[in-house]
C-alpha cells in the first residue's frame, strides 16, 4: 500500500491539490526538470535531424507498450499478455524492460 499512497501524494501535489510550501517547492523543481529534460530532448532530435545520429534497425517489427508513467497502468501485464499470443501464434521474440535495455 506504501507504494499506491505515494503515488496519491504525488498526484495531489502535481495536480495541485496539496497547498503549502513543501507541495510548491516540488512543483518548481519538477518544472525546472521539465525545461531541462525538453532542452536535452531537443539537443538529442538535432543530432538526428542533422545526421550525427542514426536509428538503429532491428530487421524485423518492433511492438512497444506504454511509456514513461507513474506505473500501475497495467503496461507489463499487458506485455506479457501480448507475448503469449504471439507465441502462441508460432512467432518468438524477445523482450526488454525500460529504455535503456537492450536485447
Amino acid at each position: 500500500m506504501a507504494g499506491k499512497s505515494r503515488q496519491g501524494k504525488f498526484v495531489r501535489v502535481m495536480s495541485g491539490q496539496a497547498t503549502g510550501p513543501g507541495a510548491a517547492f516540488l512543483r518548481g523543481g519538477a518544472w525546472l526538470a521539465s525545461g531541462l529534460y525538453r532542452q536535452a530532448m531537443a539537443a538529442r532530435n538535432a543530432l538526428y535531424d542533422c545526421g550525427l545520429k542514426r536509428q538503429s534497425r532491428l530487421g524485423r517489427p518492433v511492438v512497444s507498450v506504454g511509456n514513461l508513467s507513474v506505473g500501475g497502468t497495467g503496461k507489463t501485464v499487458l506485455a506479457a499478455e501480448m507475448a503469449d499470443w504471439l507465441r502462441g501464434e508460432g512467432l518468438s521474440g524477445g523482450g526488454a524492460r525500460g529504455p535503456a535495455s537492450r536485447s
